[in-house]
């Protein structure tokens, strides 16, 4: 590897909005790709709002620093991990944000680490926790809708969340408990 990336990878070159603005080791930033994919830019703006020391490069910059040290990359399991240690990152973000987040967290199908995230859309218009003490939080279907039960708003998820979130949670139902959160197929 070339002598100037080793040298450029022992000194303070990654700069970071977090923190007040710093200049980082490699080593000490979180390296995330620039994209201008909108839930990327919304991962970024929430780790930022977290001050997490995350620094977007470009492509071929992030490649060849990989090929001489080891870096932090930005992965689902530690935006979960960033979202439950500071929910106010994400708590004032619109409804669609939250999908959008939603959807990210969701990616990996590693449901045990939805625990204690705020992002369970109800059909009320509310978020709630993905909790495994919870009351329950109904799924319906085209055989059992909302109305069979009124008055429970409240308790049913959110219709308007789009197919690949709603299969996801699907699956969460399906599994039981164990899995996430008191969540069920009505």
């Amino acid at each position: 590897m070339s002598p100037l990336f080793r040298l450029l990878c022992t000194n303070k070159i990654m700069y970071t909005p977090a923190l007040e603005g710093k200049w980082l080791h490699v080593q000490d930033a979180i390296s995330v790709r620039i994209d201008e994919n909108e839930t990327n830019k919304l991962i970024v703006r929430v780790l930022h709002e977290a001050n997490e020391p995350v620094a977007p490069l470009p492509d071929h910059v992030l490649k060849a620093i990989t090929k001489t040290t080891e870096i932090t990359k930005l992965t689902h399991s530690l935006v979960r991990q960033v979202l439950k240690e500071t929910p106010s990152c994400y708590e004032s973000l619109s409804h669609m944000e939250k999908f959008s987040l939603l959807r990210f967290v969701l990616e990996d199908d590693d449901f045990p680490e939805l625990i204690g995230l705020v992002l369970l859309p109800l059909s009320d218009g509310t978020f709630t926790t993905f909790t495994k003490s919870a009351e329950a939080v109904y799924i319906t279907s085209h055989e059992h809708p909302r109305e069979l039960v009124p008055g429970l708003r409240e308790r049913f998820l959110n219709q308007d969340v789009d197919e690949s979130i709603l299969k996801k949670l699907k699956t969460i139902a399906e599994k039981g408990i164990k899995y996430s959160c008191a969540l069920h197929t009505f």
